[in-house]
């Protein structure tokens, strides 16, 4: 009577561990539980014949490797190797995109709603053939038109990839009248346009401490500088160049350059006469450097690049302001010399090829209306908000709102009576030279540049004081002309 009462308690036991056994292998939480009763089982395997093989057969299914060798071997079931990631061709420890279709085409099968989410994620994400990339801006203008600060618009935009006068500084390496000096300036912007720097002469001027990196973001920035975001695209009023290495590599640069969505420039109109705006449009292809050129013949190399579209905002003043900004800085007559200029006509000799240049410039504007923008200093002055966002909008650019952070900051903090200093008071920027212009060299401006103001919408004084000094009213049009409409064109154009 004991004895079977032993014997039943025993088959019990083995029953309840066996009913015990099965739950742990379905439960994930009672993993590592599961794992140590599965240990014990296998010493009750020639007891229990039909639990071992219940467990093998489910493992097998579910590709769990925890079946006791010895035991494996005594169901005829083979145990399947860990391979190492090294072990895996190329390394990979994650399936490769056809093994990864498989997968997916299983996986619908299921109810998985997690799983289906992130297929949809993984179908949109697009291939490198199918992304698009940005645009690219040159900002063109003369000398003391503003283009400083409209510069600064496009270097504080954190997508943009700005150059800030690359041509000013090729003319050290290259002599300005020289045959050489357009094929050279070809090939610099060219390298600009599609991030194809080279260890030359030109990258080894632009690496230089100075107000030209300075006003460079990405040439402040990581990993050139140990910088923010925020003080690169302020480094030209707070430079501190014990945070920047002193050289600036090619390869580290083209790879910062492709990292940004848009690249954007500003060039002056001095550094490419006497071609026009037109010789932007058409920069293409390869361009070898004659070998005359210092500095960038050893390292320049003809490249075949396809330049995407390249869109060129023509940003002009009215000359009367431009024009006497230069003179009080002697750019068109050396300061010594200005009563004399006025007298034997050199000084209206200046003015008359400036204005000249602006018609001429303005021609390829007509030419071009849908790669080439005009934009009035007068307009960005008083509303800088409005017209960038009416830019970003025509050139499909992203606003950004450390673009309009900038502008806050350099339009309502104190103004700085600086020649290169970027803070602007509307009234002060647009009407300052009317109370200050000399009279001949007013009337100077207006004779010769009569044309141009005409076309730009920029209304004459006549030599009147009264007018000049009635700041209330201003001397624009609030809109610039229909250039094809407002008068007959040069038979040059």
């Amino acid at each position: 009577m004991r004895r079977n009462l032993r014997l039943t308690l025993v088959l019990l036991f083995l029953f309840i561990l066996y009913i015990s056994t099965s739950l742990y292998n379905g439960t994930s939480k009672l993993q590592s539980t599961a794992y140590s009763v599965s240990r014990l089982t296998d010493n009750f395997s020639v007891f229990l014949p039909i639990t071992s093989k219940y467990r093998a057969a489910n493992a097998k299914i579910q590709g769990r490797r925890k079946i006791h060798p010895q035991h494996a071997r005594n169901l005829n079931i083979r145990i399947r190797p860990k391979v190492k990631i090294a072990d895996r061709p190329n390394g990979r420890e994650r399936p490769t995109k056809q093994r990864y279709a498989t997968f997916v085409k299983r996986a619908k099968k299921g109810t998985s709603k997690t799983l289906d989410k992130s297929i949809k994620l993984y179908k949109k994400i697009p291939s490198a053939s199918e992304s698009t990339s940005g645009v690219r801006v040159i900002i063109v203008a003369h000398g003391r038109s503003g283009s400083s600060f409209f510069g600064g618009i496009f270097n504080a935009h954190p997508d943009f990839f700005f150059i800030y006068e690359p041509l000013n500084q090729l003319r050290r390496i290259v002599e300005r009248n020289s045959e050489e000096y357009i094929d050279s300036a070809e090939y610099v912007v060219d390298a600009i346009l599609n991030c194809n720097f080279e260890d030359d002469g030109f990258l080894e001027i632009m690496s230089r401490a100075g107000h030209h990196r300075a006003s460079c973001r990405p040439l402040v920035s990581p990993p050139f500088c140990n910088t923010t975001h925020e003080k690169a695209m302020n480094f030209v009023t707070n430079q501190n160049w014990a945070l920047c290495n002193e050289t600036v590599s090619a390869d580290d640069l083209n790879t910062v350059c492709r990292k940004h969505t848009n690249i954007a420039s500003k060039i002056l109109l001095e550094s490419i006469e006497p071609v026009d705006l037109s010789w932007i449009l058409h920069i293409s292809g390869s361009y070898p450097v004659p070998p005359s050129s210092p500095g960038l013949q050893s390292t320049v190399r003809a490249h075949e690049i396809k330049v995407k579209p390249v869109y060129v905002l023509y940003l002009v003043r009215d000359p009367r302001a431009m024009l006497y900004s230069r003179h009080v800085l002697g750019w068109i007559i050396p300061r010594e010399h200005n009563e004399f200029a006025f007298e034997s006509g050199e000084a209206d000799d200046m003015v008359k090829q400036t204005c000249d240049t602006i018609e001429q410039n303005l021609g390829a504007v007509v030419r071009h209306p849908h790669r080439i923008k005009l934009v009035r200093y007068e307009e960005l002055a008083t509303n800088p908000e409005g017209l960038v966002r009416k830019i970003f909008r025509e050139l499909r650019i992203s606003p950004s709102k450390e673009v309009f952070r900038w502008i806050y900051s350099k339009t309502h903090g104190p103004v700085k009576l600086s020649v290169l200093s970027l803070s602007r008071n509307a009234n002060v920027s647009v009407n300052a030279w009317r109370k200050k212009i000399p009279d001949k060299l007013l009337e100077i401006i207006e004779t010769r540049c009569e044309r141009v103001m005409k076309y730009l919408g920029y209304l004459p004084s006549n030599g009147s004081q009264e007018i000049l000094r009635d700041l209330r009213k201003p001397l624009y049009l609030n809109e610039i002309r229909d250039l094809k409409e407002s008068y007959e064109w040069p038979t040059y154009m």
